[in-house]
């Protein structure tokens, strides 16, 4: 198997929560997760979640961190797709397809009251390999998986040893051999690496009950959620004098019609106070700021998200819960242009909503000619009679227009306004 360093194209998920069946999520540089409550929307991302929250971890038990800065669970079981009418699951599958079509799966399963992967499995050109914690393997065997630049150094005739070892959740080739040693953990490692970068912004990320901030360092990484470097990141832009960033900030909040200014201040070594414009008159002057907390909560909301759109580099995973989250309609529809803008910059998004608008506005954008019909990829997510979650992909096409998905939100607003319509006119016949 070759160790690349090319582009993970897809996610697989299998045996997780409501997802019983092999499901492959295409990442496109605007992602779109749309459907019910309780479909499966959030069930396809959690699997990596863990995975993030145990490459962060600071201490390697080779386990999976159940709790963690991202997400928690108690038991495994809580975890697994399960049903009366099935079969008993008693693991899950994660996996990715990378940009030379080569698979990956790894699977989960509760050992000695740890979750650990157990099994490894690589498809390259019709041609699986796999590695199973609990198996043996003769050195030629892993000669056909070491890439291509290590065979020449490990030899068959080589005095060398190996062992399958788990390290942060990914199971790997431990190789010791006369001359150094040296593990390999492939090709897992590109997902680790995609994770261990992605920004994750969840949907509690509102600042309503809080005034000071916790200040934190920034770095190239971002573990836990996104949003509590929010404050950190404004002061760093601000010491640095990052003019561009804190302009166009400021800019994302006034075309969301929220406000036009932000400001960190440090309070101490330990705390940041953000405070806002508090209208979007510029009139009153750059000072007249308050706390965030005085001011509505779409501010809180939408912040960080600005924040980590203007933070996120070329090829960055973003993934955002419910961006339309306490927007107005007119800021959902601007909201949608902002993912937009930075999906064409070359950040990678996946966005959970609920927003009819924001999908509208996403079409709309494609029908003006703004953005690529051919970077956005929609997914409605559904259950079948058993609970297991369903999706359901479409394309836009030039103008912006898709097939039809199981249940429209188009649709669920027109019945609305229809229903509003004849329940007003039968109350008028009624009076007569």
């Amino acid at each position: 198997m070759e160790q690349n360093k090319n582009n993970i194209k897809s996610l697989i998920v299998k045996g997780f929560k409501s997802i019983r069946d092999e499901i492959t999520l295409e990442l496109k540089p605007l992602t779109i997760l749309a459907g019910a409550n309780n479909s499966g929307k959030s069930s396809i991302i959690k699997p990596f979640l863990l995975i993030k929250q145990t490459v962060e971890s600071y201490y390697d038990y080779g386990a999976l961190s159940l709790t963690g800065g991202h997400i928690s669970f108690d038991q495994f079981e809580q975890l697994l797709w399960n049903c009366p009418t099935s079969k008993k699951n008693d693991k899950f599958i994660i996996g990715f397809i990378d940009s030379k079509n080569q698979i990956t799966k790894q699977t989960f399963q509760k050992l000695e009251e740890e979750i650990k992967v157990v099994e490894v499995e690589f498809i390259e050109n019709g041609k699986n390999f796999s590695l199973n914690i609990n198996n043996s393997y003769s050195n030629d065997y892993f000669l056909e998986l070491i890439p291509n630049y290590l065979k020449d150094f490990f030899k068959p005739e080589t005095n060398w040893e190996t062992n399958i070892i788990s390290k942060h959740s990914f199971l790997g080739i431990e190789i010791k051999a006369k001359r150094e040693n040296s593990y390999l953990n492939f090709p897992m490692e590109i997902l680790g690496i995609l994770l261990e970068n992605m920004l994750h912004l969840s949907p509690s990320r509102g600042w309503m009950k809080k005034r000071y901030f916790e200040k934190l360092f920034v770095g190239d990484k971002f573990p836990s959620l996104f949003q509590n470097y929010t404050a950190s990141i404004i002061l760093k832009w601000q010491e640095d004098k990052d003019e561009k960033k804190l302009l166009k900030l400021g800019k994302y909040l006034e075309d969301l019609g929220l406000t036009w200014r932000v400001k960190a201040i440090k309070l101490n070594d330990a705390t940041i106070e953000i405070r806002v414009a508090r209208t979007l008159n510029k009139k009153l002057g750059k000072d007249d700021l308050v706390n965030i907390a005085d001011v509505g909560v779409g501010v809180s909301k939408a912040l960080p998200i600005l924040v980590a759109l203007l933070t996120a580099r070329k090829g960055q995973l973003v993934y955002i819960e419910e961006p339309e989250l306490n927007l107005h309609p007119k800021a959902q529809v601007v909201m949608a242009k902002l993912l937009a803008e930075a999906s064409i910059r070359g950040v990678r998004l996946i966005i959970e909503t609920h927003s009819s608008l924001l999908l509208l506005a996403i079409q709309t954008l494609v029908a003006k000619g703004e953005l690529d019909h051919k970077i956005v990829g929609l997914n409605w997510f559904e259950r079948d009679d058993e609970g297991a979650t369903i999706i359901t992909t479409a394309e836009l096409d030039e103008k912006g227009r898709f097939g039809d998905w199981p249940v429209d939100f188009t649709e669920v607003e027109m019945d609305a306004e229809m229903d509003y319509l004849d329940a007003g006119l039968f109350k008028k016949e009624k009076v007569k």
